[in-house]
């Protein structure tokens, strides 16, 4: 089967302590490699995910480079049947600027076909219920990260030169692209689950009613799966990226050990 979008919890782990997080308090709990082979053992070597996302959590501390690797490993040829893949997508808080993150991202991206032009994307939040841990701007980590990313690209002095104070057209052509992550989070539009349900100086302020009015479903035509498959740390398969931990435990429709992708669908359509 064919998915247009595949979303992998790397860590549960998290350095910062946000408002409006909806996940909850951060929990010592990652990825295993045994949870990476059992999710891309649901595909087949024809089949095909337009996008993989790598959430969290906080993908930059150690327990996310951790289940990142696992992945880059169970991609990386030589391998087992592996469906085809066309980009990443990854965002990171910002607080960490990490060059083991980079150089996993950057082998990540040369691996996805990049289909329709489209690239891989490191994103850097600009939330702005991050701005009270981060040590610098957005701005500065995106940035820094851009040069560096150029540097693993063997670019020279005179080209990096001309990325600081000219242009970053020479790295246009590369398979990873950049971005910065301006969500309209607010204390009006926030998903009241999580710490945001509890906590916070301005829970009062909450917009959201509690939880989702109406739970997503999984389904598919002509084998395309439409919507999101979000795969837990512990293998739970989720309609849908906007849960609490606690609240994934209930709304999940199987698990990667013990379910078929197709068997799920067809207990979603029929449900």
């Amino acid at each position: 089967m064919n998915v247009s979008s595949l979303v992998i919890e790397v860590t549960r782990r998290c350095n910062m302590q946000c408002d409006h997080c909806c996940r909850g308090e951060p929990r010592r709990e990652s990825l295993t490699r045994e949870v990476v082979d059992a999710t891309f053992a649901l595909f087949g070597r024809d089949d095909y995910i337009s996008t993989i996302t790598l959430t969290g959590g906080e993908p930059t501390l150690p327990s996310g480079l951790r289940g990142i690797q696992y992945i880059l490993d169970r991609l990386t040829p030589p391998r087992p049947p592996t469906p085809f893949f066309g980009t990443f997508y990854v965002v990171t808080n910002g607080k960490i600027r990490s060059r083991r993150f980079l150089q996993q991202m950057k082998e990540l991206a040369a691996l996805g076909d990049g289909s329709d032009g489209i690239r891989s994307t490191l994103a850097v939040s600009a939330d702005m219920f991050h701005a009270p841990f981060q040590d610098r701007t957005p701005e500065e980590t995106l940035r820094w990260y851009q040069f560096e990313y150029a540097k693993l690209l063997g670019f020279d002095r005179e080209t990096l030169e001309y990325m600081e104070y000219e242009s970053l057209a020479p790295l246009s052509d590369a398979p990873l692209d950049f971005a910065l992550q301006s969500e309209d989070t607010d204390y009006e539009n926030a998903q009241r689950m999580g710490r945001a349900k509890n906590w916070g100086p301005r829970r009062h302020e909450w917009g959201r009613k509690e939880g989702h009015n109406n739970q997503r479903r999984i389904t598919a035509c002509d084998d395309q799966v439409d919507g999101t498959l979000y795969i837990t740390v512990q293998g739970d398969i989720i309609p849908d990226c906007d849960w609490s931990y606690e609240e994934m435990a209930r709304v999940k429709v199987g698990n990667v050990f013990k379910d078929r992708l197709e068997d799920v669908v067809e207990q979603e359509e029929g449900a």
